[in-house]
């Protein structure tokens, strides 16, 4: 597994063993879960599904498929699974597993989902191309990822640059902050049908969940941030104060879901 200078592995960056990352888990799951579940249901899932979910994390929608499909059988994954309980969920298997150095059987699958997880891995298209193989005919691969683009572009000098900054940590190892930002053209090249995306933001408030799950993130990376030499830990500072208060208005980074079925 890749490592950062000083031989922090990427794993490491937000450990399930950290209170903090619990909870940053938990907003993720507020703010994402709503999106995630509307865009399968589109799918039309049957009650017999068999459903993959790659990086459960606290494991809020593999336990929703699981109730969503109780005739099928839910798989989820992830590095760490400390924080994943099946209890009360009979068709729920819970598995640790590496996404890059693991597979699963051709045509398993009637959904695969992953939620800020391909950015995060080195060879990206291969490891679509991978999962979309996992499906059956007719199965559904969606991906989450997240994207910095409204950050980036933010009227808040100091938010840019710590935007900036974790850029530069990001591509340091290995991971593309910008790759949900050229969705859906890697699903249409790994040959999946009648591919979307989408994209939905609404306000960030200091305080608010958006802001809170920004806060939580630049925290846990916060050495890090300022190693990279774009931002200073008195700005980072004044940006985590900034999300904290209710007069700081902004948006949020943009999470970037695509879809694609198999033929």
């Amino acid at each position: 597994m890749t490592e950062i200078e000083g031989g922090t592995r990427r794993a490491d960056l937000f450990d399930h063993e950290n209170s903090a990352e619990r909870d940053r888990l938990g907003l993720v799951e507020t703010e994402q879960d709503p999106h995630t579940k509307a865009r399968i249901e589109s799918f039309e899932p049957s009650d017999d599904w068999n459903c993959l979910e790659i990086g459960a994390g606290a494991g809020s929608i593999a336990y929703w498929l699981a109730g969503r499909c109780p005739d099928g059988h839910v798989v989820a994954t992830d590095l760490d699974v400390s924080l994943l309980d099946g209890v009360g969920y009979p068709n729920l298997e819970i598995r640790r597993h590496d996404a890059e150095e693991e597979t699963f059987a051709e045509g398993t699958f009637d959904l695969v989902h992953a939620r800020a997880v391909l950015s995060h891995i080195c060879d990206r298209h291969g490891q679509l191309v991978k999962m979309a193989g996992w499906l059956r005919p007719g199965g559904w691969l969606l991906l989450e990822d997240p994207s910095g683009f409204t950050l980036d572009s933010s009227p808040d000098p100091l938010l840019r640059k710590a935007s900036a900054a974790s850029s530069v940590m990001m591509r340091r190892i290995g991971f593309d902050p910008d790759w949900s930002r050229g969705f859906p053209v890697p699903l249409q090249r790994a040959g999946l049908l009648d591919v979307g995306m989408e994209c939905r933001l609404r306000m960030m408030r200091g305080g608010d969940v958006e802001a809170e799950l920004l806060r939580l993130t630049f925290g846990q990376i916060f050495d890090l941030l300022v190693d990279t030499g774009e931002i200073t830990a008195v700005e980072l500072d004044a940006v985590q104060a900034k999300l904290a208060d209710p007069s700081f208005i902004d948006f949020p980074p943009a999470f970037i879901r695509a879809w694609g079925r198999r033929g």
